[in-house]
């Protein structure tokens, strides 16, 4: 991507959108743990308000809805300059149009990314 698109704050946040184990207590004081099997997140892509490639995104969203089954399924890779964090998913959709708004200044654009069946890697530095 385009350096130039990406403002001046955070440009990529992931949110995980169910917990990967679920614990479950019964009245007897049981306890039974279940699995969650890759669990959906939320990727949030902060854009630059004049940066081009939010016509691609905006195009791509438009053909997933008037394509009968969509179109817009499609692979999506982020990952930190060092490659501590990382991020796949074969079959991200964007969730909708973005809000957004005319002003005197510039102001970015956030574009919700869903990804299904992510697989991720968070490290340290």
């Amino acid at each position: 991507m385009d350096e130039d698109a990406i403002g001046p704050d955070s440009f990529f946040e992931v949110e995980q959108l169910a917990p990967d184990f679920k614990l479950r207590k019964g009245i007897g004081g049981g306890a039974t743990r279940s699995q969650m099997k890759h669990p959906a997140c939320k990727v949030t892509v902060h854009l630059r308000q004049c940066a081009g490639v939010n016509s691609v995104l905006s195009a791509l969203l438009n053909l997933d809805r008037i394509t009968p089954g969509g179109i817009g399924a499609v692979p999506l890779t982020g990952k930190d300059r060092n490659g501590n964090y990382a991020l796949l998913d074969t079959a991200a959709f964007i969730e909708g149009s973005p809000p957004w708004k005319v002003a005197a200044e510039e102001g970015d654009v956030d574009w919700v990314i869903i990804c299904p069946r992510p697989d991720q890697f968070t490290g340290g530095h």
